[in-house]
């Protein structure tokens, strides 16, 4: 059986201490299990910034509300729609174990014209 398979982006999103970049929340009571594979971070600042260490976690939480709604695309037309909320900027609740994996990344500007 072929894997429903979909993309969501949160494009134009400041950079702010403490803020939920993106949340991707299935509820048990879905039936359903959601993946994820792959996590991109793009660093297409909404504002100059210079010489800051940015903390990125990705964590399991129980609960999700708030933020501004994102739409998952479909790779497949033909796939149902998927049984997730997806958000940036939202309230979530953490387990208490829920840390998966903590990335630190500096989000310095290139200069465009600098050769």
């Amino acid at each position: 059986m072929a894997l429903n398979t979909y993309t969501v982006a949160a494009t134009g999103v400041a950079f702010a201490s403490g803020k939920l970049m993106l949340a991707i929340f299935n509820p048990a009571a879905s039936g359903k299990v959601v993946k994820v594979w792959r996590v991109w971070i793009i660093n297409n600042q909404t504002a100059a910034v210079t010489g800051v260490l940015i903390w990125f976690e990705l964590r399991r939480s129980t609960a999700q509300s708030s933020g501004t709604a994102l739409t998952p695309i479909k790779h497949d037309s033909n796939n149902p729609a998927l049984n997730a909320t997806v958000a940036t900027g939202a309230t979530v609740t953490d387990m208490a174990s829920g840390l998966l994996r903590q990335i630190f990344w500096s989000n310095d500007e290139p200069a465009v014209s600098g050769q």
